[in-house]
């Protein structure tokens, strides 16, 4: 099999994760597209600098974000989720990665399921962190609880993700 053809397999196999990684970081659809296609380009270029194959959707993402993060810096502009909700993001990401014999859509899937199965508290919390792009310190002043509270909190709704997606994919799967 010629190596284009490898790499349209790849493409087609991560263009939905990539899609919604990207959309994750900014709400410009036009960007959105246009990241999402210079990553896989750029990946492509570089597809001989990949060390191990599973290593994949993490390095398209941070291909994906660091175009996302430069066309910040070229607009002047913050990027609009800070340090911790990207590091949150990859981790739930991540977790999504481990279970490469289902479709994206089915991970998805998955993760809307385990997220709501969250207790309230724990939801509410992700949702503004992680959707709502609120700080820590924010959303602790809100609740009236600590900051060491808050991040306890999400650390353990990221573990519970992580742990449900898990579970799922591998009874969907028959494991």
């Amino acid at each position: 099999m010629h190596s284009l053809d490898v790499y349209e397999i790849l493409v087609r196999e991560h263009q939905d994760m990539l899609f919604a990684y990207v959309s994750s970081l900014t709400d410009d659809s036009a960007l959105v597209d246009d990241v999402c296609q210079d990553a896989f380009i750029e990946a492509y270029r570089h597809l001989g600098e990949l060390r191990r194959d599973e290593s994949f959707p993490a390095w398209i993402r941070t291909i994906a974000r660091n175009r996302v993060f430069a066309v910040a810096r070229q607009r002047q502009r913050e990027p609009a989720l800070g340090a911790q909700v990207m590091a949150g993001l990859e981790e739930i990401f991540t977790a999504v990665d481990r279970h490469s014999g289902e479709s994206f859509t089915v991970k998805v899937h998955a993760l809307r399921a385990c997220f709501d199965e969250l207790p309230l508290i724990m939801r509410d919390c992700c949702r503004q962190h992680y959707f709502d792009g609120q700080r820590v310190s924010d959303i602790a002043d809100k609740l009236g609880q600590s900051l060491s509270a808050i991040l306890k909190r999400l650390q353990r709704a990221r573990e519970a993700l992580g742990d449900c997606i898990t579970k799922r994919l591998q009874v969907d799967n028959g494991a």
